[in-house]
């Protein structure tokens, strides 16, 4: 994941990287945290973090988010965004 960081990074120098996670399903949640922090420890690079979403429920078909999951996770993320 920390490689994964710093390929999107390498690719996008100048960029904002978020990595969002979690409309389904927080399983990986704490250690994809942790390698985005290790990325930021390692290469100083502040502009890289991580977000974590709310879970999408039952808004949708077939355990897969539906348009009332994207719309409250959309709304989470603009929201996260304007605070930063």
């Amino acid at each position: 994941m920390t490689d994964f960081c710093r390929q999107v990074r390498r690719h996008n120098p100048g960029a904002r990287i978020l990595w969002a996670y979690g409309l389904c399903g927080q399983s990986a949640a704490e250690t994809i945290r942790e390698a985005v922090s290790a990325y930021r420890a390692e290469s100083g690079d502040f502009n890289c973090d991580f977000l974590l979403l709310p879970e999408a429920g039952d808004n949708g078909s077939r355990q897969h988010p539906g348009h009332a999951a994207h719309r409250i996770a959309a709304e989470f993320l603009a929201s996260q965004l304007r605070r930063q």
